[in-house]
């Protein structure tokens, strides 16, 4: 039996991954920062339909709780197949305005967390030549616009550590990849935080807005458009993470999403003082 630690899983990519793998067989070690009613829920659900997942807490700003449930799943199963990193949040503001904290908070999330989810799980895979680590990053991990810089940032340097770590540890048999999301329907935006001076709109900076806050692809929006509501469904994501964890060989980097394919390919052939020009269109900054 196949055995997969995911992280994040009390919403969102996280929460579907867990069932969509716990379905179809795996060992599911579902991990979440708190024992909330949304976890209580996944393990119901996984009761009811009598899956093979546990809902194990994890927060991975805490060496203590990963080292001790990753020992603990090792202990009892001998070895872990596959890490998805998937916890993360993101935090929206203008640059100037954010705290060294507030940046310190994002990073010990969205790649401190990841790194040491890493070191927890890769010795034990460099042992038995065999292992899969995925990271979700983002299309912000890619490409970074106003207001999205601290996390970009965090997004971009997870890029570049699983690059590297690819490198590193293929020759003991164990396979690094990144998954790269565009805009999905989760509960991402509801679990961003936003600066409070700048949502209030006390800054310099009140003038500058997020586009798409003024576009009509809105969560009401999309539920009410069968078309877009395809398009933007979680469930491609987590259908992607399946398959990826069942491939014998990965690529370095999957892009997900119209977005991200559209984004990157745009930015890929435009100038740079082009592509600054549009973006001050768009944001009307």
């Amino acid at each position: 039996m196949k055995i997969i630690l995911i992280t994040g899983c009390s919403s969102g990519f996280g929460y579907l991954a867990a069932l969509k793998f716990a379905r179809n067989g795996w060992k599911v070690f579902a991990s979440v920062k708190s024992l909330d009613e949304r976890s209580k829920k996944l393990q119901s659900t996984a009761d009811k339909e009598k899956l093979d997942l546990e809902v194990v807490k994890i927060d991975v700003t805490k060496q203590n709780e990963i080292d001790f449930e990753v020992q603990k799943i090792l202990k009892a199963n001998g070895h872990i197949d596959v890490l998805i990193n998937n916890a993360g949040f993101g935090y929206f503001g203008p640059l100037e305005e954010f705290d060294i904290e507030q940046i310190q908070e994002q990073y010990d999330v969205n790649i401190f967390g990841a790194l040491r989810m890493i070191q927890a799980v890769l010795p034990s895979m460099r042992q038995r030549k065999s292992g899969r680590i995925i990271n979700v990053t983002s299309l912000n991990g890619l490409l970074s616009f106003g207001l999205y810089g601290v996390y970009s940032s965090s997004k971009f340097a997870l890029e570049t550590m699983s690059e590297v770590l690819r490198f590193e540890v293929k020759p003991f048999g164990v396979d690094v990849t990144v998954v790269e999301p565009g805009a999905f329907l989760t509960d991402f935006q509801n679990h961003s935080k936003v600066l409070k001076g700048y949502k209030s709109g006390k800054t310099a900076y009140s003038g500058l807005r997020n586009p798409l806050d003024r576009e009509t692809l809105t969560k009401e929006k999309v539920i009410d458009n069968p078309i877009i509501k395809r398009i933007v469904d979680p469930q491609h994501v987590v259908n992607k993470l399946f398959e990826i964890a069942n491939l014998p060989k990965t690529r370095i980097r999957y892009k997900i999403g119209i977005d991200t394919k559209l984004y990157t390919f745009v930015r890929k052939i435009t100038p740079d003082s082009i592509w600054e020009a549009i973006l001050h269109k768009a944001y009307k900054w």
